[in-house]
């Protein structure tokens, strides 16, 4: 995962909209509030609850929605006991306008650390993208209660993961990196040829992605229990749910390797709906294809560590 100093897309002034989270644990405050109610009242909660439709209806109509920002996926980190959930959600009137789905995680002998999220490449903060110019208002209102539940629980940094367009990035992924793919570059990528590459190597047990991998054992609970509705998994392991394909196995490989993969993937039944294809691409992608480092429909994981 591409580690970068972004932080600007959360980080906001402070907000003077209402709050709501409960007792001792930050989950009961209110704020009052100063701004126009012209635009509706906005009130921050914190999501407890195993499921919550209005949540998935957010991530999934977000054009950077995923699985990880789905309570399927919160309810297979509970399941591993990954951390204590902190899903933050602010509303405007009774409508859904920004989520943040945040585990709080504490290493062996380290400080706790807020984390978006736990096994999975990319999470973060999504906004409803009907109301672009009032997001400022939304990101200050999410960034102060996460301030304030750091405050509460001692925890000083949050390490956030998200997707960002290519495009962005001062210089292409030196190393291997998590994309998203639209399908159409899905299918251009894996139309190159006239490389020579080894057969596809996949890594093993413990390491990031391997068979003992935490993100692994994520999917495998999702699959396994039912926990999240529409997944399916193939043999060939990789999964998709609502028209987003999922690799989970990630080429150690040349470009080579990656174009093999994905037309395994392009050529398996259902794959005429799917629109997005997320996986590993080594740094030869970046090379060997520098329009992907100008594309706003590529979209990169990135990551980095933001005080508190």
């Amino acid at each position: 995962m591409l580690t970068t100093r972004i932080a600007s897309f959360l980080r906001a002034g402070r907000t003077g909209r209402a709050a709501r989270l409960a007792a001792a644990d930050g989950r009961s405050d209110r704020a009052p509030h100063h701004g126009g109610e012209a635009d509706g009242p906005l009130s921050v909660w914190r999501i407890d609850e195993a499921e919550c439709r209005a949540w998935d209806d957010l991530a999934l109509r977000h054009t950077q929605g995923t699985i990880f920002h789905s309570m399927a996926w919160r309810r297979a980190l509970v399941e591993m006991r990954a951390g204590e959930p902190y899903y933050i959600a602010v509303m405007r009137g009774a409508r859904f306008v920004g989520i943040l789905p945040v585990f709080e995680t504490r290493a062996p002998g380290a400080e706790p650390v807020f984390e978006s999220l736990p096994a999975a490449p990319a999470a973060g903060l999504l906004l409803d993208e009907t109301e672009p110019p009032r997001d400022a208002d939304v990101r200050a209102a999410l960034w102060d209660r996460l301030r304030t539940l750091a405050q509460r629980r001692g925890v000083r940094e949050i390490h956030l993961s998200r997707y960002l367009p290519a495009r962005l990035l001062t210089r292409p992924p030196g190393g291997p990196a998590w994309v998203r793919l639209p399908v159409g570059e899905a299918a251009a990528l894996a139309r190159g040829g006239g490389e020579c590459g080894p057969a596809v190597r996949y890594a093993g047990a413990g390491s990031p992605i391997g068979a003992g991998s935490p993100m692994i054992e994520a999917w495998n609970l999702l699959s396994q229990a039912g926990l999240a509705a529409g997944l399916s998994r193939t043999p060939e392991s990789w999964a998709v749910h609502q028209q987003q394909a999922y690799v989970l196995q990630p080429a150690a490989g040349r470009l080579h390797d990656v174009r093999a993969l994905l037309r395994r993937v392009l050529a398996a039944p259902g794959s005429a709906a799917l629109r997005y294809i997320h996986l590993q691409v080594p740094g030869a992608a970046w090379v060997l294809r520098p329009e992907m480092a100008r594309s706003t429909d590529i979209l990169v994981a990135v990551s980095h560590y933001c005080e508190l």
